[in-house]
């Protein structure tokens, strides 16, 4: 499940459940996010990360496009992010760097 649904999804249940029990409606969304987290620890509720939705999208508008027995690949985005070192001592000048090709 993506994280991003967790807050509405605790929310409408929420209140539907006070709606149905006559409670609070803060109560209602406490009880039902304390059962999401529950769900989490025993795994029957996964976090899924944009990479594994992006896959699974792939997947399915690969399957209604194929023949059957048609192979599907998949290739992890590079991570192009900029990584800073914890300590200053770790940066590297680029013209310290040896290029080598391979």
């Amino acid at each position: 499940m993506n994280v991003e649904k967790f807050q509405p999804l605790i929310e409408n249940a929420g209140a539907e459940l006070s709606s149905i029990t006559k409670l609070f409606r803060e109560k209602a969304e406490f009880l039902v996010a304390e059962q999401l987290e529950v769900m989490k620890e025993e795994g029957s509720v996964l976090e899924m990360s944009e990479d594994e939705i992006d896959l699974i999208k792939a997947y399915r508008r690969f399957k209604e496009r194929s023949k059957p027995g048609s192979v599907f690949g998949w290739k992890s985005p590079i991570d192009s992010k900029i990584v800073i070192p914890n300590q200053v001592s770790l940066l590297v000048d680029p013209r310290e760097v040896e290029v080598t090709k391979v």
